[in-house]
């Protein structure tokens, strides 16, 4: 039973999170992928890991980046949720992530910018 859990949680933050990389897909229609569902799978411990491994923190990184207060907020949420892991190997390595991606920079980049008190809070 763990195991069918482990495996669903897999299936679901990979499906969202490469429906959140083909949202903002030039080629692509515009897609609503929920910025708000991809902000609650970033909460959850469990799936961090993965979603930081199938590549998701560019995507944020775009959508900080976007100044759309849709994207934004629910961004900055979620990667302030991502660096927040407890485990510290994998704290380590998403740290790691977080800056290669240059989300440190976008993050630093709102303090400066009129976002709102709730993305104020996330930053």
């Amino acid at each position: 039973e763990s195991i069918e859990i482990i495996e669903l949680t897999e299936l679901a933050v990979t499906l969202i999170t490469h429906l959140a990389k083909i949202s903002d897909s030039p080629s692509g229609d515009p897609l609503d992928v929920g910025y708000n569902i991809v902000e609650q799978v970033c909460e959850v411990d469990a799936a961090r890991p993965i979603a930081v491994r199938e590549g998701l923190l560019a995507t944020l990184v775009e959508w900080v980046r976007s100044n759309q207060v849709a994207k934004v907020r629910p961004a900055a949420s979620a990667l302030r949720y991502l660096i927040s892991i407890n485990d510290q190997y994998l704290a380590g390595w998403i740290h790691s992530q977080v800056v290669s991606e240059g989300a440190v920079r976008a993050i630093v980049t709102l303090l400066n910018q009129s976002v709102g008190h709730d993305t104020l809070v996330a930053v």
